[in-house]
């Protein structure tokens, strides 16, 4: 987003030479201006502040500790930092994503893609052909993009090699309500060596192409990859790779994957049924798993747990637990669960997970996010078991709706987690879930019965927001419903007890 008149030669396709005036309005508001060279000189050329008498390197280097947004920003200051700012060596971020996710709430025809295309094609062209900076951090481009544009893809691949850039980020969808057609993984890359996180979405590449990566970058610590159809097989091994976070989203044809990397802390996968991918992963800390994969691991938690005793964060789908062979103690370092529930058929519900529990010594915070199906109802039961879960300090129950086995399970918390210090309940309903009233205990109701029976509570939050992943507003906290959510929480503050603290988010 250079703020100064520009060369509009460009690099790659679209080179048409159009006039700054034709680019879609949505550069201008990422702070490009028309900048009037004389006028800024007369008026703010002569750096008389302090840290103009600072050397060009001096500035340079502030300026790298910049956004790319805050960097640009700088150049209408005097000609002198119009210059500096072509040596902006920060992260260079160019992000359609905003302008992609109006086009969708607006329902744009599809027959203007090609023309957003065209402009933010141009846009990073431009900008990359006036940077003067000897090296590069990072470079990012979001957008959708077709093969159309491989040209100048391969040219900002060319520009990542050249200025040695270190992290390098291509998600060639940008939306994902937005169909692309994949662009093959550039060969170039396969003998870049200077890399240290590299994102890939919507780019086609091999595994035999991501283990080259792997060899000839001996620095790389993130690798992540979403959306690629000819990811088929996948061996992350080697005793001196210092790979630390890995992601594997939606690569639906992946057969065959396994992981033996001695430095590795997280992994985050969603995607196809894999056998357990665990060879020797001895530092691994964290562990995200959603969609079919969530079921298997569930179903083989035994054989899982087992490679990795020593997990603390783990992030899943809950199913019904006749599923969940779990031995105590599988996994005794595990300190943060977060299941993600979504019941579509009647069952025993959140009462179950204490076949879970049992399971997880060292639980220190648990969290539920549920979105909770039609359900039938029936008196509430007492709970009959002695479990011990000590070491459980917080729950936090997000979409929480109130239904009997709700009520039932937090109960069970209460009677087993002694040492239970916080209960987090966001009561708001997740959108698009139909829920019948005549089922479920009224927010306050439960909320009272909560104060009745556990006489330890010590801390409650109300939080009115939807749960990650359910809104499908993303200006739910500007609405009537959400307001009076709100108003209503905080009303509902007299009716709290003394000693218990009491948060409405």
């Amino acid at each position: 987003m250079i703020l100064s008149p520009v060369d509009t030669s460009g690099l790659g396709r679209n080179d048409v030479g159009e006039s700054q005036s034709s680019y879609p309005d949505y550069y201008s508001g990422e702070g490009r201006v028309k900048l009037d060279c004389k006028r800024v000189g007369k008026e703010c050329g002569n750096d008389d502040g302090r840290i103009g008498q600072l050397s060009d390197d001096i500035l340079a280097c502030i300026l790298s500790r910049l956004t790319m947004k805050e960097a640009a920003r700088t150049s209408v200051l005097s000609t002198r930092w119009m210059s500096l700012w072509t040596s902006y060596s920060g992260r260079l971020d160019f992000d359609g994503l905003s302008r992609l996710s109006k086009l969708a709430l607006i329902q744009l025809p599809s027959s203007a893609l090609p023309t957003e295309r065209d402009g933010f094609v141009m846009w990073v062209n431009q900008e990359l052909r006036s940077y003067r900076a000897p090296f590069v951090d990072e470079l990012r481009v979001c957008f959708n993009l077709t093969i159309e544009a491989r040209s100048a893809i391969d040219t900002w691949v060319d520009f990542a090699i050249e200025k040695r850039v270190k992290n390098l980020d291509l998600n060639l969808a940008g939306n994902p309500q937005c169909r692309a057609v994949f662009y093959p993984f550039p060969s170039k890359l396969l003998a870049y060596s200077s890399l240290r996180e590299l994102h890939l979405t919507w780019v086609d590449v091999s595994g035999e192409n991501l283990e080259a990566v792997l060899s000839s970058n001996p620095s790389l610590e993130v690798l992540s990859v979403t959306k690629s159809f000819s990811l088929t097989r996948l061996k992350v091994s080697g005793s001196s790779l210092k790979l630390k976070f890995l992601q594997i989203s939606l690569c639906f044809n992946l057969k065959a994957f396994e992981i033996s990397a001695p430095n590795i802390e997280s992994f985050e996968y969603v995607g196809p049924t894999i056998p357990n991918p665990f060879k020797h992963v001895p530092h691994l800390q964290e562990f995200s798993v959603r969609g079919e994969y969530g079921c298997y691991v569930m179903e083989h938690m035994d054989e899982i747990s087992s490679s990795i005793p020593q997990l603390q964060w783990f992030t899943g789908d809950w199913v019904p637990p006749s599923y969940v062979p779990i031995k105590a103690g599988s996994l005794t370092s595990l300190k943060h669960l977060e299941l993600f529930v979504d019941f579509t058929e009647v069952r025993d519900d959140l009462a179950s997970l204490s076949i879970l529990l049992i399971a997880l010594p060292s639980l220190y915070r648990l969290v539920i996010k549920v979105a909770l199906a039609e359900q039938l109802s029936r008196k509430m039961r007492e709970l009959k078991s002695e479990d011990s879960l000590g070491s459980l300090k917080i729950v936090e129950v997000i979409g929480f709706c109130g239904f009997v086995s709700d009520v039932e399970f937090l109960l069970y918390v209460f009677k087993n987690a002694s040492g239970l210090e916080k209960l987090i309940l966001n009561p708001s309903r997740p959108d698009g879930y139909s829920l019948n009233p005549s089922v479920k205990l009224s927010d306050v109701e439960f909320l009272l019965y909560v104060f009745k029976n556990a006489s330890g509570l010590e801390k409650l939050i109300l939080n009115p927001s939807r749960p990650d992943g359910y809104s499908l507003n993303p200006r739910y906290d500007k609405t009537e419903k959400y307001q009076n959510a709100r108003k209503r929480a905080i009303e509902f503050g007299s009716s709290v007890p003394p000693g218990v603290e009491f948060v409405v988010v």
